[in-house]
């Protein structure tokens, strides 16, 4: 089970994918419609075509900054042969026509490449016939080119297709058109304007803060401290008494799959005195179990559990019986924090509640599991709930949860007004649901040439599933611990990967690249390891093991989930051409390579980093090369910007990043204590695409595991020290 399917699990929509294929488009054989109020053409969900020759793409994913508006826009202009000038975009509410409308897992391009494709293409056929019947001439004698339809043979006989929007309701929508050969694209594989990117440059652009109803209060929540605490007492009058506080409401914690922490609201009549208001507010909390967790504890879990087989998630051959032969062994163990997301713009929701209905405006990844949890929070039936989609500030997966959206929900229902709820950084700090921590135990054997002959894998993880289950209830095949191992590319006969659940009350969720994130950083590092114990390059090494295995399908049950070794290679050999790889280095500098696979997202990664250590040991990244191969580009720039915003997440996180623990509490609050790299930190970034006619992969994820192995090697390579832990200690200059 993926994390899509997982999520599907918990939210209660499971079949919402399937019909993500169907609906957006049209049911086959199903009329268009004119509408006169608005003089367009409308197909389907996700397209109208204006008699003002406006075409408007309806998007049914939202947008975090990932680039899916313009993206999936592009495919219905390209297959309608739309001029991009004349093309809008309107975001979709929350509406199961859509299916699946989260964003995650670097899904979006992938679920949609048809389905957009296909929008396009039926209203193209349309026009076609509709241009046909007024012309009198055969559909094949009907070209369309940037928005203007003409006569093949009589070029003076032309039109609009908006000329022809009204004509063209009269004909049904085809049931199978048919699509372009990608050789004939003309926008997909160019980075045509981003209509978005003119409110975003001048600060128009609207986000979940900037919500304005009639009458609206704002809302901030001290919340409970602890993981699994409770509210023992609060005194309303010390808030009270601050200007413009109205009300002070406490609210019940809330249980899986839609968590809550419990808290105490203060609405008032402006941020500032909702802010103030919570300052001044006294309450006490009541700790349970969580209040004991301390942040060496999953270490100390660990060194009493090193021994234990762990459920066996992967085997093939059989590596126990070549680690037990006496054989040299390399081993090394590799341990990762507990991390936050901390977006930009932390977490905010504004919503409307009455006895009948419940509309909400929420920057959020998953409309579908907001709406679901509103419903069930408010007792009101699904089709009472709007939810109107609001661009994010960033969200790398925390956006996805809908705990902000059900207190912004809860307490208008209580209040009997319009609500805003902020959150203030501090909040979002240590109330999110955090990346596992984990410790890697990793065993290698090497044969007499070098090769590795086994490799076993042991990963002691907290986990995300068992913030659904409860602790010490995980998967028995933890979902969210899989990527980079089962589907590991490198020829190696005899492997295992094993899954150890390390007990903690942290609530945790999905960090931008989940698995991959730790994953690929133990396994890439180790094999940096193995390549230096056999006295190889350690670019030749994964070469070498790349090319002795054939594409393949880690996932029996989806079999066009592939891992092809072959481009895996090609996207290393890329990065490390474009790095200089094998040039002489002068002293004190290093350069580290690592790749990622990412194969449910389709896209294949390899980073290259140079760093340099002073006298004192202080070490500076002087440049991060990254290469992708993520099929067909859609919008390369946008590409360019995912793996430039990826690198720059991944040094934050392997450079700075890391939660800690105390009596059960998160002992960071802002980016004080929990820092990000600045620009004048952020060394030059190299992005190099392969070009590709494959179908196109997800770009938001991919490019981050690799970042942090590759610095790692990089330090070894520089100062001969091998960091096995994150982050690694360094003062950039």
């Amino acid at each position: 089970m993926d994390r899509r399917s997982f999520l599907k699990v918990i939210q209660g929509g499971g079949a919402a994918l399937v019909l993500a294929v169907s609906l957006p488009r049209c049911s086959p054989g199903e009329k268009a419609r004119f509408d006169e109020a608005s003089g367009n053409l409308i197909v389907g969900a996700m397209l109208e075509i204006g008699e003002d020759d406006r075409i408007t793409v309806v998007v049914p994913k939202p947008e975090m900054g990932q680039g899916v508006r313009h993206g999936l826009a592009m495919l219905v202009a390209e297959e309608l042969d739309a001029a991009w000038s004349r093309v809008d975009l309107k975001q979709a509410p929350f509406d199961e026509r859509f299916g699946d409308q989260q964003v995650s897992g670097s899904y979006s391009v992938i679920a949609l490449w048809q389905p957009m494709r296909q929008a396009g293409a039926a209203a193209r056929e349309m026009i076609v016939r509709a241009a046909a019947k007024k012309w009198g001439v055969s559909d094949k004698e009907i070209e369309i080119s940037e928005g203007t339809v003409r006569v093949a043979h009589d070029p003076q006989t032309k039109t609009s297709l908006g000329a022809l929007a009204r004509a063209a309701a009269e004909q049904p929508i085809p049931k199978s058109p048919v699509l372009k050969d990608p050789k004939a694209f003309k926008l997909i594989g160019t980075s045509v304007p981003n209509p978005d990117l003119t409110d975003i440059v001048r600060g128009t652009q609207a986000f979940g803060l900037d919500t304005r109803r009639p009458n609206l209060r704002y809302a901030v929540i001290v919340r409970c401290p602890y993981f699994d605490g409770e509210l023992e007492s609060h005194d309303p009058a010390t808030a009270q008494g601050v200007p413009g506080v109205h009300s002070v409401v406490p609210l019940s914690g809330r249980s899986a799959p839609n968590h809550m922490s419990p808290g105490v609201a203060v609405v008032a009549d402006t941020t500032w005195a909702a802010m103030q208001g919570a300052k001044a507010l006294v309450v006490t909390w009541k700790p349970a179990n969580g209040a004991k967790e301390n942040s060496g504890d999953l270490a100390t879990q660990f060194e009493k559990r090193r021994g234990e087989p762990g459920i066996t998630v992967h085997e093939s051959g059989n590596a126990q019986k070549a680690l037990s032969e006496g054989r040299e062994t390399v081993e090394a163990v590799y341990t990762l924090p507990f991390l936050a997301h901390a977006p930009m713009e932390p977490m905010n929701c504004t919503a409307i509640a009455s006895a009948s209905h419940c509309e909400i405006w929420a920057p959020t990844q998953s409309p579908g599991w907001a709406a679901r949890a509103v419903s069930e929070a408010l007792g009101l039936p699904l089709k009472a709930i709007t939810v109107n989609v609001i661009r994010m500030g960033g969200a790398f997966g925390r956006r996805v949860n809908p705990d902000f959206v059900l207190e912004a929900a809860i307490l208008a229902r209580e209040t009997g007004q319009p609500i805003q709820v902020v959150w203030r950084r501090e909040d979002d700090m240590r109330h999110g649901f955090f990346r596992p921590s984990n410790i890697h135990l990793m065993q290698g054997v090497l044969d007499s040439d070098g090769k590795p002959e086994a490799l076993h894998h042991h990963l002691f993880s907290s986990s995300i599933s068992s913030t659904y289950n409860g602790v010490g209830h995980a998967a028995a095949h933890e979902p969210e611990s899989h990527g980079s191992t089962m589907d590991l590319p490198y020829a190696i006969a005899n492997r295992r990967f094993a899954f150890s659940e390390l007990h903690s009350v942290v609530r945790q969720g999905w960090w931008r690249s989940v698995a991959y994130s730790y994953n690929i950083f133990a396994v890439e590092s180790f094999i940096d390891e193995l390549a230096i114990a056999a006295n190889k390059d350690p670019l030749a090494f994964r070469l070498d093991l790349l090319a002795s295995r054939e594409a393949f399908s880690p996932n029996p049950n989806a079999a066009d989930q592939v891992v092809d070794p072959g481009r895996q290679a090609a996207v290393l050999r890329l990065a490390a051409e474009k790095a200089g790889w094998g040039a002489e280095l002068p002293a004190g500098a290093g350069r580290g390579i690592a790749a990622c696979w990412y194969y449910t997202s389709r896209t294949y990664t390899a980073a290259v980093v140079d760093v340099r250590a002073d006298e004192e040991g202080r070490l500076s990244v002087d440049r991060v090369v990254i290469a992708a191969d993520c099929g067909i580009a859609i919008h390369p720039d946008t590409v360019r910007a995912q793996l430039e915003g990826s690198v720059v997440y991944g040094l934050s996180a392997a450079l700075f990043q890391r939660i800690t623990l105390r009596n059960g509490t998160v002992e960071q609050a802002n980016f004080d204590s929990y820092p990000a790299l600045r620009f004048s930190q952020t060394p030059p970034i190299e992005v190099h695409l392969v070009p590709s006619a494959e179908a196109p992969g997800g770009i938001g994820e991919p490019g981050l595991p690799p970042v942090a192995p590759a610095l790692a090697n990089a330090v070894f390579a520089a100062t001969g020290h091998r960091h096995r832990e994150l982050p690694i200690p360094s003062t950039l200059g």
